[in-house]
């Protein structure tokens, strides 16, 4: 075999890894970024809760406001 068959050889061998650890890096990446709207939801409708839990506490309903 001679030296340029074996470096044509090793370099298709290296594209296809190099595709293949970007596809996996690229589908690791989709899950992690679904993994962070899932975070980002998650702590939004925590403060909706929150807010919503502000308009009907005790303190408000009893109407002890100073005025």
């Amino acid at each position: 075999m001679g030296f340029l068959c074996r470096r044509r050889l090793a370099a298709r061998g290296f594209r296809q890894a190099m595709m293949k650890k970007y596809v996996i890096s690229g589908l690791a990446s989709a899950w992690r970024w679904k993994r962070f709207r899932q975070a980002v939801v998650a702590e939004i409708v925590i403060y909706g809760a929150l807010g919503a839990w502000r308009y009907v506490s005790p303190t408000r309903r009893s109407g002890s406001r100073g005025a």
